[in-house]
């Protein structure tokens, strides 16, 4: 959440800090008109602080943390307004526990993905093998099916020829009819008399 603060010549803005708060950045304001160098100050706990020498159009970055409980003073030295900004730091214990607990959960999932993307390659060798050898097994299936339809129709074939022998066996021979054709009438001749 954003934090600011203006600081106007010649005044002190005391506080004891409610909520922690980050200073970021300090400027002059841009209405004013002269060239001097202003200077801003903070006190911390009776000690008075530096922490800015500023010029107009200049920006000035900070780093400053102010915890909860601490006595500050902000202060300027030079005739012109100096504007500060920065954000709230949101409560430590919670904000900071919630934070971790979304950081790791976002490692734990970076970390799954990186898992699944290395062990993915074996994994698809691995469907691969099972795929190929159920492939296998279906066309060593198929083939057993076709030889056992083979074998069956052979053994059919044979059961057959072998019940066409046993029915020769059991049956007793015709006895072979010899077609008898007529003998040829001989004929007489008579003599003409």
């Amino acid at each position: 959440m954003f934090w600011g603060l203006v600081i106007e010549p010649k005044k002190k803005y005391s506080q004891t800090v409610q909520s922690s708060f980050h200073v970021s950045g300090a400027v002059v304001d841009p209405a004013f008109k002269g060239d001097e160098v202003l200077t801003l100050f903070v006190e911390v706990e009776d000690q008075n602080y530096a922490i800015a020498n500023l010029k107009k159009g200049e920006n000035v970055h900070l780093d400053l943390n102010f915890e909860q409980g601490t006595k500050i003073n902000f202060h300027s030295k030079g005739n012109g307004t100096i504007h500060l900004t920065g954000y709230l730091i949101p409560d430590e214990v919670d904000e900071a526990d919630s934070f971790l607990d979304s950081e790791a959960e976002e490692e734990e999932e970076e970390s799954a993905e990186e898992e699944e993307k290395v062990v993915s390659p074996q994994k698809d060798a691995d469907k691969k093998k099972k795929k190929k050898k159920a492939e296998v097994e279906m066309e060593s299936d198929e083939d057993e099916e076709d030889q056992e339809g083979e074998e069956e129709a052979g053994d059919e074939e044979e059961e057959d020829e072998e019940v066409e022998d046993e029915e020769a066996e059991d049956e007793e021979p015709e006895p072979k009819k010899k077609k008898i054709e007529p003998e040829p009438k001989k004929v007489k001749k008579r003599a003409k008399s």
